[in-house]
């Protein structure tokens, strides 16, 4: 994260928002940015609330679906909460993103009596701003429901992987998305709540493993996501499905006969000519 050079004071005040909670934060008085210019309306950044509190982010991007599973995060932002311990890192969740899955996080939300210091939900970002977005968070969640969590591998883990940051992921073992975190973060069961935010606060405690996976992830990556890897890969599926037919005919492949007899139920020659090209030529 990003080293503070501001006050607080200046901080809340420039993005417009009280981002330590505090009481006598000035902004309560002076709701602009400070400077000879700070009454001029100008639109904060949209990561700078984060980067600037410089807190332990933990971040979900995308679509907020609802084979994700999101309500596990809400559940897991709580788990985080009973268990710290003095001394642990502050813990703050972000989830970022729009779809249908969005009112169910708000409601786990309420259920939880989770406020925006826990749990910040943002906008769906513009996709010049993801490699920000990515950068920002010191660990990545992957939610998902255990009937959709081997469907389709979900594309946001590309970017999550290539932000040379840990993820958590819930998934079944021995799906794909399991055997992809497993070397570069870490697994928990679909829908367990609490186990997902055991393994955020182990992370956020764990300053060496959260870089040792790191760098696996981004590894990972370059390794499985990266363009040239990809299209290798198809291109050694598609040679190996084409020497699986090597040897058969074209049309037996499909039809289960003969080029010519398939249609005209007899050799070439003989469908034009009659008689065999041997007793012909004598």
């Amino acid at each position: 994260m990003g080293k503070r050079l501001n006050s607080k004071h200046k901080i809340d005040r420039r993005l417009g928002v009280n981002l330590w909670g505090r009481p006598k934060s000035p902004l309560n008085n002076r709701d602009y940015a400070p400077g000879q210019h700070g009454q001029r309306r100008r639109k904060p950044s949209d990561f700078g609330v984060q980067l600037s509190a410089k807190q332990k982010l933990k971040g979900y991007y995308g679509n907020i679906g609802e084979k994700q599973g999101i309500d596990q995060i809400a559940s897991a932002v709580q788990a985080v909460v009973a268990a710290r311990r003095d001394g642990d890192p502050p813990v703050r969740f972000v989830i970022a993103g729009a779809g249908a899955g969005r009112d169910v996080i708000e409601n786990a939300m309420r259920t939880h009596g989770l406020n925006d210091q826990l749990l910040k939900l943002m906008p769906l970002q513009p996709e010049a701003k993801l490699p920000a977005l990515l950068a920002m968070a010191d660990i990545h969640l992957l939610p998902q429901k255990a009937e959709a969590a081997d469907l389709v591998m979900p594309s946001k883990l590309g970017g999550m992987l290539s932000s040379g940051r840990p993820v958590v992921a819930s998934a079944d073992p021995g799906t794909q998305i399991a055997q992809m975190v497993a070397s570069c973060g870490t697994v928990v069961a679909p829908a367990d709540g609490p186990a997902m935010g055991a393994a955020v606060l182990a992370l956020a405690r764990d300053r060496d493993l959260r870089l040792r996976l790191g760098i696996a992830a981004r590894a990972a990556a370059e390794s499985e996501w990266e363009r040239h890897a990809v299209l290798e890969r198809f291109e050694a599926a598609l040679e190996l499905r084409v020497a699986a037919h090597k040897g058969v005919p074209k049309d037996t492949a499909h039809k289960g006969a003969p080029k010519d007899t398939a249609h005209k139920g007899a050799p070439k020659d003989t469908a034009h000519k009659g008689a065999p090209r041997d007793k012909e030529a004598s």
